[in-house]
């Protein structure tokens, strides 16, 4: 009730629109009004399968999408050189596109676009998430264990054959470590430093609703390599003043970085990531309002 007034609100994702739909209907004995309102979620560099702020290239690597056919769009803020690849959507460059032997792209090839800003990621907010889980000071090593939330002051070390349960925001001042370890459950994993995957398995139990992997710091690196899971790393991987490298490994999310090297790498981008308004850089954007 507002002003002695209800006021009833709906809000829903609406695939075809690619925008979510939100009705208000405000009601008195005297008349009522209702306003229907599209609204497009911009989610800048993660509207991408993959970002970079530099040149980037692409060997042995497919980006697709499966239930989405085409949303798999490749952007850099420099050149491309792609062999040996195929691409379900679009490829844009700042600069220039070379595109080699075997290469597949079903969408357009664009050079010479504007420049896109890679947008800074506040740690405040995931520093007071993983804090409400309590703060452990020196080197956390993990066992067959649920972790998280946690303010780590340290390095984070996933044992080999170690079993996580991840269940919130995990926040870590130094680099992060996993060898032949097997993440699963839900949570956002924030680094200043380094991190290295190998021969890992990471698994989030909902899908739609994607974790993070990102590191803050300055020239760090995030680097995966040898993804055993079968279905794929499960995350939104961004170092948006750092590095990441791909070698043999599936994705299903998004990736963006100041550089990004890439080899047998496959990435899968899920169209629902163009309806989060909680990625760095992200807004909301009005498209049509209606009254009723």
């Amino acid at each position: 009730v507002i002003n002695g007034i209800d006021v009833h609100v709906t809000a829903e994702w609406d695939y075809a629109a690619g925008a979510y739909r939100i009705n208000s209907k405000a009601s008195s004995a005297e008349k009522s009004v209702s306003i229907e309102c599209l609204i497009v979620v911009d989610v800048g560099l993660f509207g991408n399968v993959i970002a970079s702020d530099g040149n980037l290239a692409i060997n042995n690597s497919d980006f697709i999408n499966v239930d989405f056919p085409g949303e798999s769009d490749i952007y850099t803020n420099g050149n491309i050189t792609i062999q040996n690849s195929y691409i379900d959507g679009d490829v844009k460059a700042s600069g220039t596109i070379s595109v080699g032997q075997n290469v597949t792209i079903t969408g357009a090839i664009i050079e010479g676009t504007v420049v896109l800003e890679f947008p800074t990621i506040d740690p405040q907010i995931h520093e007071d998430k993983a804090k409400l889980g309590g703060t452990y000071i020196g080197n956390y090593n993990t066992g067959d264990q649920t972790l998280g939330p946690l303010y780590i002051d340290g390095n984070l070390n996933f044992g080999g054959n170690d079993d996580v349960i991840l269940a919130g925001t995990v926040y870590v001042t130094g680099n992060v470590n996993m060898n032949n370890s097997i993440v699963t459950g839900f949570g956002d994993i924030i680094a200043e430093g380094n991190m290295t995957f190998g021969n890992y398995i990471f698994i989030v139990e909902n899908p739609v609703t994607l974790p993070l992997l990102m590191t803050t710091g300055v020239d760090k690196t995030i680097d995966l390599n040898n993804d055993r899971s079968g279905v794929g790393t499960m995350a939104i991987i961004y170092a948006a003043n750092g590095y990441i490298s791909l070698n043999n490994v599936d994705i299903k999310g998004s990736v963006a970085a100041t550089l990004i090297s890439l080899n047998n790498a496959t990435i899968a981008y899920p169209a629902e990531l163009r309806g989060r308004a909680d990625l760095p850089g992200a807004g909301l954007d009005t498209v049509t309002y209606t009254f009723k």
